[in-house]
């Protein structure tokens, strides 16, 4: 059945294609799938797989296809760009290249691919977002609220879990709290960042508002906190750039409904920390040490990395997690360590640690450069929320391994795109042509 409705879904794109040149305006509908679907589409399997090893212990299991691939290679097709430079291509580039080196050596390397065949559709995605942001303004407020549909369907799921089945640590439709955590920074903070730009309209205040109560009901430490650091943070940028009487209202609000969710904040920690000593669990706890020390010692055994896709079945098979403290048939042992740079140090070695930053580092500094600072319009409101994003995951990252997934690096893709389309007005302001001046101003949300 899935295969047929692949082999459906492939035989659409060329005639859908011609139909969205025809209609270049219709492309606003794509984005905002493309913008919804992160949400949904592990919770609802919208995904098949030409190779599958549904047992492996990686947090990649074999060569998949999702709906939002599909919907890139549509996007690719019906658009033709010849005189748009895309960012980022080389750090992308050399990034995957690290991971394929180290594939070669890994204990098992078609498991290792399945890693780089992720980053090949992220890349694509990315492309897509690019490619359709630069030819159609309307395509960058689509992709806004498709996320922010996705992020009212977290409230509603994750509502449900915490009030109606008493789930103490809500995920909504993704697989764990600390990936909900993470989704809800790549939606709240540009939201916040639009709000405080004085952009008209009632979406904004609703998703920012939407995004403090998912966060809460995460009931975890690290994107609780790192929430309302990311909207103080953008604030501040935002407050230096411009001021206004708006924001003093917004600062009011803010302050308001920080002090009406604290005690129920307060409360939920409280019940989840009830045996950690009172100290609302801030210590880190052992499980977590004992991934960074079995990660150490498999760097200083393989300083050219384990292969991608490999740190668990290592930690396993060599004995590193029992050596590092975690027992045995504890089911911690079936995890990974929780930091996203120790991870990919001790799976592609210094080579693929040097060329992920790159690949996260140059989006970040474009976004700053061009939204903190200039004249306050729309691009550079988004532009700044997203460089705040990006700040608080990079951090976050510090202390979870999620982010090197498919859905976090989705949307990684797509806050990539956003960026790298939004400040081509200010890269290459002499060649701002037709293509790039209907991005020049952002629609009301």
């Amino acid at each position: 059945m899935k295969w047929g409705a692949l082999a459906l879904l492939v035989a659409l794109i060329l005639p859908l294609s011609q139909w969205l040149r025809r209609r270049p305006q219709k492309i606003a509908w794509v984005c905002f799938a493309l913008g919804l679907l992160p949400f949904i589409t592990e919770y609802l399997h919208l995904s098949m797989a030409t190779v599958s090893w549904p047992s492996w212990a990686g947090y990649s299991t074999g060569i998949e296809i999702t709906l939002e691939d599909l919907l890139a290679a549509l996007v690719f097709v019906s658009i033709h760009k010849k005189n748009s430079r895309i960012p980022f291509l080389l750090p992308m580039a050399l990034y995957l290249t690290a991971t394929l080196i180290v594939s070669v050596n890994a204990m098992y390397p078609t498991a290792a691919l399945f890693y780089s065949w992720q980053l090949l559709r992220i890349f694509f995605i990315y492309i897509a977002v690019f490619t359709a942001v630069t030819s159609d303004f309307t395509a960058a407020r689509a992709l806004l609220i498709g996320m922010a549909c996705g992020e009212l369907v977290e409230l509603v799921v994750a509502s449900w879990q915490r009030f109606g089945l008493a789930v103490l640590q809500t995920h909504g439709t993704m697989e764990s709290q600390n990936e909900l955590g993470l989704v809800s920074h790549f939606v709240m903070f540009p939201f916040f960042a639009i709000l405080l730009g004085g952009r008209r309209g009632w979406l904004p205040g609703v998703v920012v508002l939407a995004g403090l109560v998912v966060e809460t009901l995460t009931t975890s430490r690290g994107t609780v906190m790192l929430g309302v650091a990311g909207l103080a943070l953008t604030y501040a940028l935002s407050s230096m750039s411009k001021w206004s009487s708006r924001k003093a209202l917004v600062a009011l609000a803010g302050l308001a409904v920080l002090a009406a969710a604290a005690p129920f904040a307060l409360a939920s920690f409280e019940q989840r920390f009830s045996g950690s000593g009172g100290d609302l669990g801030l210590a880190e706890d052992a499980e977590r040490i004992a991934y960074k020390a079995a990660a150490a010692m498999m760097v200083e055994d393989f300083p050219g990395g384990v292969g991608p896709n490999h740190f668990t079945v290592i930690g396993n098979a060599d004995g590193y997690y029992i050596r590092a403290g975690e027992a045995p048939y504890a089911s911690g042992l079936a995890g990974r360590v929780h930091n996203v740079y120790w991870l990919v140090l001790a799976e592609t070695g210094i080579l693929g640690l040097a060329t992920y930053l790159g690949f996260l580092l140059f989006p970040l500094v474009m976004a700053l450069r061009y939204g903190v600072g200039g004249e306050r319009e729309s691009n550079r409101d988004l532009l700044l929320g997203l460089g705040v994003t990006l700040i608080i995951v990079y951090i976050h990252s510090w202390e979870e391994w999620v982010p090197i997934t498919y859905t976090m690096q989705n949307f990684l893709a797509i806050n990539f795109g956003l960026v790298a389309a939004l400040a081509a007005k200010y890269r290459a302001p002499r060649a701002s042509t037709i293509i790039l001046s209907p991005i020049i101003r952002l629609p009301p949300i």
